[in-house]
């Protein structure tokens, strides 16, 4: 009989899921209110993390800025500061676990709990694996994987204490398709893919919290300054003022993922159901093309 009763609530949950995503196709879920929420975005110095600090500080947050790049980080502080936000900054080496600790333990003194951690510092050396150093490969590795497991263990146990948090990952559709001169990279997104959607789980099913939220970031090719001039045969790279919109308005809206620009959920989709000479067609006549890259820290 318990088989039937789980069978019955699976079917039920199954229906309750696609008709909510009908549902959100006609009315989209209210954004929430952060209005003095602690919000911590790594990478703030530049990029997306820059550009999302802005949009946080108007809306009344609380910011708490990392980056290893001082002056970059300063000035992101100070126009955030003219949207009116209160601004905290520190400068941090996130390919160092024992920078990101302390820095952390400074934090929850001189600031307070983190409501949200926005993990969104990394770099891109854009280099062929034979190509790349081994000082180059161990530094993506330390700053788009393992800074995460880092970040999480710093402020992670207190959301778990209060039930309440939101942990944002910006991943990258290269999280979910491999790309030439992004092997290191390629392979730091696929880790951090395997640890949100692990930590996700950890969450409902070891600790049983509902009040932390889980945001995965997908974007493609976006001028940020991690990657340059990446040639297509469609389209271009998208400016990123209008992503960081889409990226704030999926956070703020809960989402659990989201794909920029959208139709990457189909391609990703696609690589997974086409024979490999199909998708190395498809490869091919796209001519996406990655040329060497210059270092750049985002």
């Amino acid at each position: 009989m318990s088989l039937l009763s789980d069978i019955g609530v699976l079917i039920g949950q199954i229906i309750l899921g696609w008709l909510e995503v009908f549902a959100r196709l006609f009315v989209s879920p209210a954004r929430k209110d952060v209005t003095g929420r602690i919000i911590l975005i790594t990478g703030a110095g530049h990029g997306f993390g820059r550009m999302m600090a802005h949009r946080f500080a108007k809306l009344g947050a609380k910011l708490v800025l990392w980056d290893v790049n001082k002056e970059g980080n300063e000035q992101t502080a100070r126009e955030a500061k003219e949207f009116g936000a209160t601004v905290f900054t520190y400068t941090v080496d996130c390919s160092k676990r024992e920078d990101i600790y302390e820095t952390g333990e400074k934090v929850k003194k001189d600031v307070g709990q983190v409501y949200m951690l926005i993990n969104n510092a990394g770099v891109l050396a854009g280099r062929t694996l034979l190509e790349l150093t081994d000082e180059q490969i161990q530094r993506t590795m330390d700053v788009n994987v393992m800074a995460h497991f880092w970040t999480l263990r710093s402020f992670l146990p207190a959301m778990l204490d209060s039930n309440e948090g939101h942990l944002v990952c910006i991943c990258s559709v290269a999280g979910k398709v491999g790309g030439h001169r992004l092997t290191d990279y390629t392979a730091a997104k696929h880790a951090t893919l395997g640890l949100h959607d692990s930590i996700q789980q950890e969450i409902r099913v070891v600790y049983k919290k509902t009040g932390i939220k889980t945001t995965l970031v997908y974007p493609y090719f976006t001028n940020t300054g991690i990657i340059h001039e990446p040639g297509m045969r469609f389209g271009k790279m998208m400016d990123q003022e209008p992503v960081s919109d889409q990226i704030v308005d999926a956070i703020l809206r809960e989402k659990a993922d989201v794909y920029i620009p959208a139709d990457w959920r189909f391609n990703c989709l696609v690589r997974d159901l086409v024979p490999q000479r199909v998708y190395e067609a498809m490869q091919d006549f796209f001519k996406v093309e990655i040329p060497t890259q210059p270092d750049k820290e985002k």
